[in-house]
């Protein structure tokens, strides 16, 4: 067994773990938390790939508590961004190792001010070390391309944006939900996962499309397969795929798309069925139904006590894509999750 598909099996316990701290000792760092961010008006979020990405999927929330939020590569943050921020600004780090190149540089420099937040799974580390309030992620050991650590920031990230629409912690049915979705995560079988990818072969390149929260997805599917598979790949919102990319959809790429139950579905099947008349092979990842068959386009339904909130959707499908990579790189001849030119932690500009 490979260390990526060992990995990729521990992200049910890896979010039980994290369900289980917020729940409990973790209560406090939201009660801070929303006590913090009340006192700024903009929450500034700076981070770098996944780390970066995974922030999407709680924007709506953060949005919707009456905040501005900006979201920011870390790495162009570093020189191009402001040199001084409005006081009114809360900066939220997102950094998995708290190690990055990007980030220690932001730090070292005191570019960023104080207060500030650090969301990490190594709280030894030199963001951990800076921020006034850390939230763990709490993933474990990770070795191989973002799984555990990348499910466990959703969560975080949604807990956060909860808090703040709610004005109050979440009650205790809303960690039993989570808990709930972590036994489901990885409830699609792998030999729907493996028809899938042969669906998707050759897989030279894919084009990854999400609308809303589900760009989240779209983002952290592209630099992950370029990662693990070494096929070219490129995300879109939907409209933005109508917007030029669809001109080109035909035999020479895939389509994947992230399709919500939910504002912009019906826009998601619509693209789907008109790839796939076009000529493309298409994959829809959804919670949704669909609302007709194509011989072109193959669906994985996920079922999961997050589907009434689509903001959950990143996370209810998180244990997907990571085994797509797994069996697609197998299907290329060779194991996903071996890093050729660099590493888990980035430590190159």
């Amino acid at each position: 067994m490979s260390k990526f598909y060992e990995e990729i099996l521990q992200i049910p316990e890896a979010l039980h773990r994290a369900v289980d701290y917020y729940r409990s000792e973790g209560l406090q760092t939201l009660k801070d938390w929303q006590k913090l961010a009340r006192e700024h008006s903009v929450l500034a979020f700076l981070g770098m790939g996944t780390s970066e990405f995974s922030i999407y999927s709680a924007l709506p929330k953060f949005e919707q508590s009456g905040f501005a939020v900006s979201v920011r590569d870390a790495g162009e943050y570093l020189y191009y961004g402001p040199e001084k921020r409005h006081e009114k600004t809360l900066p939220i780090l997102t950094s998995q190792s708290g190690e990055s190149v990007e980030i220690r540089k932001l730090l070292e420099a005191g570019r960023i001010a104080s207060p500030m937040v650090g969301i990490t799974n190594d709280a030894g580390s030199i963001l951990g070390k800076s921020a006034r309030l850390v939230f763990p992620l709490l993933g474990g050991e990770e070795a191989s391309i973002s799984a555990k650590t990348y499910t466990n920031t959703l969560a975080v990230l949604n807990l956060m944006g909860e808090t703040l629409v709610k004005k109050e912690v979440p009650p205790a049915s809303f960690f039993d939900m989570l808990d709930k979705a972590a036994d489901s995560l990885l409830s699609v079988p792998d030999e729907e996962i493996q028809k899938a990818v042969t669906h998707l072969l050759p897989g030279d390149a894919i084009a990854f499309v999400g609308r809303g929260p589900a760009y989240t997805c779209a983002r952290q599917s592209a630099l992950t397969f370029m990662e693990g598979t070494h096929c070219l790949s490129s995300p879109f919102t939907g409209g933005a795929f109508r917007h030029g990319p669809f001109e080109s959809v035909g035999k020479l790429f895939s389509v994947v798309i992230y399709c919500a139950k939910g504002k912009t579905s019906e826009f998601s099947w619509k693209l789907a069925f008109d790839s796939a008349s076009h000529g493309a092979k298409v994959l829809v990842i959804t919670d949704d139904t669909p609302p007709a068959a194509h011989k072109s386009v193959h669906v994985l339904k996920v079922k999961s006590p997050l589907s009434a909130d689509e903001t959950f959707f990143p996370l209810a499908v998180s244990g997907i894509h990571p085994r797509i990579i797994h069996f697609l790189a197998a299907k290329r001849g060779f194991e996903a999750g071996i890093f050729n030119y660099g590493g888990k932690i980035t430590v190159t500009e």
